[in-house]
């Protein structure tokens, strides 16, 4: 890596119903650069979420277990070296107030990369090595792109990566362009501007800076390179002075700020790099304790690394309760979030006696979970089968604690804010692909047709999906221990967590609600279902999850009280209805129905027909072009406007499809158009040119489950034709 730093290159209102800015471009395929992703709609996400000078880097790091006597030794060897001089003039140069030098972060890059450097070489030469944990370096990254692996992952890289290398190179200089984004175990943000701390000023106390949502951004991309991650920890360098950032699935937390030019903020500084680099464990940083990685796999290696995921049950389970076995992911996650807030949702192909799919989310504290759901409708054609699953817990002293957004804030001793979110896993037994993966289009549309049935059989049972997306629509895969499906499993759904039910239900629960932790100042009322115990009397309540071993499943958790269907429960933003996501825009109350869900579908089935036709074209710039102007937004005013161009700008996808593939693209397009009358197909229409008499003399055709059918037989006349 050459040493010489190189030049680096309207806020819109929030859905009520808590849409984050990561659930919109979840479905973005194409690599987009992290800082092209709405950063607004982040700081709009973040407000009221927000902590500041939070100590937890003693229960995360453990800082204070890095050796004073080395601590000396780092401290009088920066001081003396140039790197340090350097840094320091560049941010006195940077900082003069009123005419002082618009110095570029970058110029900061090379001296912190030295210090940093002393501090991870500091004794590696000596038998102290031979006790070192873990193999990192820190390095220069902001103007490099990871190394591809075709995960859609932003190409914008933070300033410095901390990235886990495979130890026979730790001497070696690093090559960022053959790093995968999956080895990043941590990242620094530079700024030379003291002004650019990320706690807002006491005139504006609940505002979200620009660097805090810069931060939250890639934290969310560290969230989808390692999404077995219950929490992320990043740092803020601006001039002389650094935090630490962590990021949970609704919260972020800074830590103090330590001015590194003092000598207590440089023995700080010291003891955070020498973790990063030489102890700290993929735990410590934030990795599920109820998984590691598979032996012999690591994150350093040529091919997507497997991991071993504990389903294990707990001693505060039943007795006869079955044994749950740890599952082995297999591959790249056939799907990955990219939102930073919210579920976090990643599924998993899984090997074992017989194939599996993992799916690993994080549920609102307030809903039932997806595996008491799949409890509730049972089994069937078209609908994934649970093997096992629940909310994960954490077995400490002999109790079980939910592993939860509340339980990480006990254990770091500090108040509760914001929305609890629960760890919750589940184990279908079908093994799927995602529907643009198929080998011919009868594959495609038989299992449309098995989905379409699954979905059917829920409505039957008066449930709504309410989420259809193309992570939650799969085709059979076929094992060398099958013939093929059997007729009406050639596909199904999953991802039931944001499914209406039709009536309240009365639900054991398995783990009580307990007293507050006597540290926190936080109401008896908060949020959720799960109120951890203290296992302690002392402020710092619970072991860091990164230090405990075990874990169960609990399979039961309390109902919420029934809520009539609404656009509060909303799915991926690309793929809800265009009248739900018209009414979320002008914050009226709408019925979800059916009809909406079957329109979701075919806007899936269009989106993997854009999917297929990449994945044979990736050089293809004007199909890329066009599948980003329908499917490329992450505002939802953007979506809607994105949607009305469906029916006037897929020429370039019509073009180079075969007859059955064109065929169903149109008879898709044509059902969507048809539900969607009262609302322009064209460039969306100003309201005093589209009257409310208009309006009223169009009259929607809603689409039905028969209507699908019929298409789908339409589909393989044609296939019947071109064979002919």
């Amino acid at each position: 890596m050459s040493s010489k730093p190189s030049q680096f290159g309207s806020l819109e209102q929030q859905s009520p119903q808590r849409h984050h800015s990561g659930s919109a471009r979840n479905s973005v395929a194409t690599p987009v650069r992290s800082y092209e992703i709405s950063r607004d709609a982040l700081r709009v996400d973040l407000q009221e979420r927000v902590t500041y000078n939070v100590n937890f880097l003693t229960n995360t790091l453990q800082v204070e277990q890095v050796n004073s006597n080395l601590v000396n030794s780092c401290k009088t060897k920066i001081c003396a070296s140039a790197a340090w001089t350097t840094l320091l003039h560049v941010i006195e140069l940077a900082n003069i107030p009123k005419g002082g030098k618009n110095w570029n972060e970058e110029y900061m890059y090379q001296p912190l990369y030295d210090i940093f450097d002393i501090i991870e070489s500091e004794g590696s030469n000596s038998t102290e090595s031979q006790g070192r944990r873990c193999k990192r370096k820190i390095v220069i990254s902001g103007s490099e792109v990871f190394k591809d692996e075709g995960q859609g992952l932003a190409s914008a890289c933070p300033d410095m990566s901390v990235i886990d290398v495979d130890p026979s190179t730790i001497a070696s200089p690093v090559d960022i362009a053959q790093v995968f984004h999956r080895q990043v175990a941590s990242f620094w943000e530079i700024k030379t501007s003291r002004a650019e701390d990320p706690e807002p000023y006491h005139s504006s106390p609940t505002k979200v800076k620009e660097f805090t949502a810069q931060l939250a951004d890639f934290a969310a991309y560290q969230f989808a390179a390692r999404p077995l991650q219950i929490y992320v920890i990043g740092f803020a360098l601006f001039g002389d002075t650094f935090r630490a950032a962590l990021f949970t699935r609704s919260n972020v937390y800074f830590s103090p700020a330590y001015n590194i030019s003092r000598a207590d903020g440089l023995e700080m500084l010291i003891r955070v790099v020498r973790r990063l680099t030489w102890d700290a464990t993929h735990q410590d940083l934030g990795m599920d304790p109820c998984a590691r990685l598979t032996a012999d796999h690591t994150f350093y290696g040529p091919e997507y690394p497997s991991f071993t995921v504990d389903m294990m049950g707990g001693a505060n389970l039943p007795s006869d309760y079955p044994p749950l076995r740890p599952v082995i992911t297999t591959g790249f996650p056939l799907w990955t979030s990219l939102s930073l807030l919210g579920r976090g949702s990643s599924v998993w192909r899984c090997t074992g006696d017989s194939p599996t799919i993992l799916k690993v989310m994080w549920r609102n504290a307030d809903r039932v979970g997806e595996a008491k759901i799949y409890d509730i409708i049972g089994t069937g054609p078209g609908i994934a089968n649970l093997i096992k699953g629940g909310d994960v817990m954490m077995q400490i002293t002999g109790k079980d604690y939910c592993l939860c957004t509340d339980f990480i804030a006990d254990s770091l001793g500090i108040e509760r804010r914001g929305s609890n979110v629960v760890l919750h896993r589940v184990v279908i037994d079908k093994f799927g692909k995602l529907l643009w993966e198929y080998n011919d289009i009868r594959e495609l549309v038989n299992g449309l047709r098995a989905a379409i049935t699954g979905h059917r059989h829920l409505h039957d049972m008066g449930i709504i999906h309410q989420d259809i997306s193309p992570g939650n629509v799969y085709l059979w895969v076929s094992t060398d221990d099958d013939d093929g499906p059997p007729p009406g499993y050639e596909g199904f759904i999953a991802d039931l967590e944001l499914a209406s039910l039709p009536q309240p239900k009365t639900i054991d629960v398995a783990v009580p609600r307990l007293p507050q932790p006597s540290h926190s100042t936080s109401p008896a009322t908060t949020k959720g279902p799960y109120i951890i115990p203290v296992p302690s009397e002392k402020p710092m309540v619970a072991p860091s999850p990164s230090l405990v071993p075990h874990h169960s499943i609990s399979e039961t958790c309390p109902a919420p009280p029934k809520s009539a269907p609404g656009p509060a429960l909303m799915g991926t933003a690309q793929f809800i209805a265009l009248a739900v996501l018209v009414s979320i825009l002008d914050e009226k109350p709408i019925a979800r129905t059916v009809h909406h869900d079957l329109e979701s579908f075919l806007l899936v089935v269009i989106y993997s027909l854009y999917r297929r036709e990449l994945s044979r074209r990736p050089k293809n710039e004007k199909l890329r072009i066009e599948y980003e102007e329908i499917f490329g937004k992450v505002k939802l005013r953007e979506i809607r406007t994105a949607r009305a161009l469906l029916h006037g700008r897929l020429n370039v996808l019509v073009s180079i499809l075969d007859l059955p593939a064109g065929v169903l693209l149109v008879l898709c397009l044509r059902r969507i158009k048809n539900q969607n009358l009262e609302f322009p197909t064209t460039k969306p229409t100003p309201a005093e040119l589209f009257t409310d008499d208009a309006k009223k003399a169009l009259i929607n055709v809603p689409i039905t489950y028969e209507d699908i059918y019929e298409d789908l037989d339409k589909v393989m006349e044609a296939v019947d034709k071109e064979r002919n």
